[in-house]
């Protein structure tokens, strides 16, 4: 063989791993997502509480309409198209304005409308009101998708907020930077006790128990909140079991509480509480978890209730959890002002927010198919010390941590493992945890879908009825 043809034979094997290599990561990255990123997105949000408003740009400026000032929250559609570097890589658009800076990701090989949150640049525009935009591996058109959608729904200091957390950390994924900056009072369902993140079979002693799991996530989510500043007495665990709210809501008074050495003792987790809104004598039924979160709402009086989007967020204990407290506001007969809705899990993607820690939050994937998630929207900004202070709790979180047992030496299985999962991230691109909170979560932006009580039941009726199970009451 000729030493022409050896290269030529080279130079075939070199193309023919790259598309090897680039196949394969396509395929990584494809299977976190749950619909094809060439498809169109929609708002998802009801007029008439949404302005929407065509826009003006001259090359990479795009021009603020006057009455973007005083507006609360601010989206910009967009329709983008990646190059083929963002096919490969996350691609993202640059927004500065007048010394302000942030990058929001996109999902690769990102084609259709799209639409960015530009809150934070609005009071960053000064008197020009302009901003700047930049695609680095993905590149837009400005034809009729580009358009500015305002909203003015925003928290106010008379406000009395009531968060709600299926379970402990989900307070502090969604809306940690909501919670500290009003007044809040925090309760979570669950103790937490179904995680599966605490076994450890190389060395099973280390591996806790169902009630030391319990235990610990129900003293973290009474503790942490206190970093935001929420008063001890304001961050409430009613601890009913994890992962069975669904169970409990078909069975109404039936007391599903486990038996044997390793459940969970649900009234002395109870005991846990500083709150005096909480007794131990709760049995584990639905129609107790409507009554204690009755018995909180008649003393809060919320304005604003903060929970899981019944819909968009697809674990059964959120959705429930939102059944949960919406006929406790029926029981007694209290009707809150907004109800702030969030999504800790995607149902289209758990990539999602897309990038790094530290980028701004564009919307969640919302297909037509979604139809009407909301009648307005309304995104928190947090800034570099809440931020801090939100990655802080996220840590503190035992079930948010990436486990790193005591063994040693490592065993040869062990190094494999993680050799493997280091060799999977770099073909993916993404980090070994790509779907970590700690990733997702610390952000500048905290994005909620606002609706009314009314709106919100209709919602639920609808999921549930999509389902399978009933309405409620």
């Amino acid at each position: 063989m000729t030493a022409l043809a050896v290269v030529r034979a080279l130079a075939v094997a070199l193309i023919a791993l790259g598309a090897v290599a680039v196949w394969i990561r396509h395929q990584a990255y494809s299977r976190y997502l749950r619909y094809s990123p060439k498809q169109d997105r929609v708002l998802g949000i009801a007029e008439p509480a949404i302005e929407t408003i065509p826009l003006v740009c001259k090359g990479a400026e795009l021009l603020l309409p006057d009455v973007a000032i005083g507006a609360a929250s601010a989206v910009l559609e967009l329709d983008v198209r990646a190059s083929l570097i963002g096919r490969l890589s996350d691609p993202a658009i640059e927004i500065t304005a007048n010394g302000f800076h942030d990058l929001q990701y996109v999902e690769r090989g990102t084609s259709g409308a799209r639409f960015l949150n530009i809150t934070r640049a609005l009071g960053a525009s000064g008197k020009r009101q302009s901003i700047h935009l930049r695609g680095h591996g993905v590149s837009w058109g400005w034809g009729k998708t580009a358009r500015l959608h305002l909203c003015r729904e925003r928290p106010t200091a008379e406000d009395r907020v009531l968060v709600i957390a299926p379970h402990p950390d989900d307070a502090e994924i969604a809306a940690f930077g909501l919670y500290s900056d009003t007044r809040s009072t925090v309760v979570t369902l669950t103790a937490g006790d179904a995680s599966d993140r605490y076994t450890n079979s190389a060395q099973p002693w280390l591996a806790l128990s169902r009630r030391a799991v319990a235990s610990t996530r129900v003293w973290d989510s009474l503790t942490i909140p206190q970093l935001g500043g929420v008063p001890p007495e304001q961050a409430i665990n009613l601890c009913f079991p994890d992962g069975r709210l669904n169970e409990m809501h078909c069975s109404d008074d039936v007391d599903i509480r486990g038996e044997g050495p390793d459940a969970p003792d649900f009234s002395a987790l109870r005991r846990m509480n500083r709150s005096p809104l909480v007794g131990n004598d709760s049995s584990c039924a639905w129609t107790s978890l409507v009554r204690d979160l009755g018995r909180i709402v008649a003393h809060v009086k919320p304005t604003i209730v903060v929970s899981p989007h019944p819909s968009l967020d697809p674990h059964p204990d959120h959705c429930l959890a939102t059944v949960a407290v919406l006929e406790a506001l029926q029981s007694v007969g209290h009707t809150a002002r907004r109800m702030f809705l969030y999504t800790v899990h995607n149902r289209r993607s758990e990539l999602w927010p897309f990038g790094p820690a530290g980028s701004g939050v564009a919307l969640l994937p919302i297909l037509p198919e979604d139809g009407i998630c909301a009648s307005a929207f309304y995104s928190h900004r947090l800034s570099i010390e809440r931020q801090q202070q939100k990655f802080v709790a996220l840590e503190a979180m035992h079930d948010l941590r990436d486990m790193q047992w005591p063994v040693n030496p490592p065993s040869f299985r062990q190094v494999g493992l993680r050799f493997a999962a280091e060799l999977r991230a770099l073909a993916r691109g993404m980090d070994r945890i790509p779907t970590s909170y700690l990733r997702r979560a610390v952000r500048p932006d905290e994005w909620f879908f606002v609706s009314s009580t009314g709106e919100c039941l209709a919602l639920v009726q609808h999921t549930l009825e999509r389902g399978g199970l009933r309405r409620v009451a």
